[in-house]
C-alpha cells in the first residue's frame, strides 16, 4: 500500500512537471536588446515572361542568446508582398522534421548557391496570393526539441510581380524561447523583428539580376 502511495505521488509529480502545472526554474527572463537580429534580402531573377517580374526572398533569423537551457522553442514568420503573387519554392516545407537540415539553393542558373539552415520541429504553412506565414512549433505531443540553435533560414523562392512594378513585401518574426531542462521546456521570453523591402526597378532594366538587404 505504502509503495502504491509513492508510485502514484511520483506519477502525479511527473505529470505536474509535463503539463508545467510545476515549473523547475524560471517563469521568465530578461533577454538582450537584440536577441533575435533579422535579416531579409531579395534577388531579381531572370526575365521568364514579358509581363512579370520575378523575385526571391531569403530571410535568416539569428539566435543571439547564449545559453543551453534558454533556447528557440517557437517561430512565426511572417511575408507579405503588395501586388505580389507567391507562386512557390518554399522552404522549410511543412510537416514534422525530427531535426535541422542544412541546404544548398542555386540562385537562379548561377554557380552561386545560398546555404541554408531549416528548422527542426512541426512546421505549418499557411499561403494565400500575396503572403506567407511559417509557424513552427518544438513542443507537439510527446516530443520535444529546440528548433534551431544558432539560426534559421526561411525561403519563398519565386514571387511575381507585373512587369517593371515597384517591389514592396513586408517581413515579421516572432521567436519564443522556452526553458528547458531534463523533465519539462515552457516558454519564458518573446521577441520581435520587422524587415520591409522596396525596390522601384529602372525601365529598361529588365534582365538585370540585382539583390539587396532589406531595412
Amino acid at each position: 500500500m505504502i509503495l502504491f502511495v509513492i508510485l502514484v505521488g511520483i506519477l502525479a509529480v511527473l505529470a505536474a512537471l509535463r503539463t508545467d502545472l510545476v515549473r523547475i526554474g524560471p517563469s521568465s527572463v530578461t533577454l538582450p536588446e537584440q536577441a533575435l537580429r533579422l535579416s531579409v534580402t531579395w534577388y531579381r531573377l531572370g526575365d521568364i515572361d514579358p509581363e512579370h517580374d520575378y523575385y526571391r526572398f531569403w530571410i535568416h533569423v539569428q539566435n543571439r542568446v547564449d545559453s543551453d537551457s534558454i533556447v528557440p522553442y517557437a517561430i512565426v514568420v511572417n511575408i507579405s508582398a503588395r501586388e505580389g503573387e507567391t507562386l512557390g519554392g518554399w522552404l522549410p516545407m511543412a510537416g514534422d522534421h525530427d531535426r535541422t537540415e542544412r541546404v544548398q539553393w542555386p540562385l537562379d542558373d548561377s554557380s552561386t548557391v545560398l546555404s541554408l539552415d531549416l528548422p527542426a520541429g512541426y512546421v505549418n504553412r499557411v499561403d494565400g496570393t500575396a503572403h506567407l506565414i511559417w509557424n513552427v512549433q518544438g513542443e507537439r505531443g510527446l516530443s520535444s526539441q529546440a528548433i534551431f540553435r544558432d539560426g534559421a533560414d526561411f525561403l519563398v523562392d519565386s514571387v511575381r510581380f507585373p512587369e517593371n512594378a515597384t517591389i514592396e513585401a513586408h517581413v515579421s518574426v516572432l521567436l519564443t524561447w522556452y526553458y528547458t531542462n531534463p523533465f519539462q521546456a515552457y516558454p519564458v521570453a518573446s521577441q520581435t523583428g520587422t524587415a520591409t523591402c522596396r525596390y522601384v526597378p529602372d525601365p529598361g532594366s529588365e534582365g538585370s539580376r540585382p539583390y539587396s538587404a532589406c531595412e
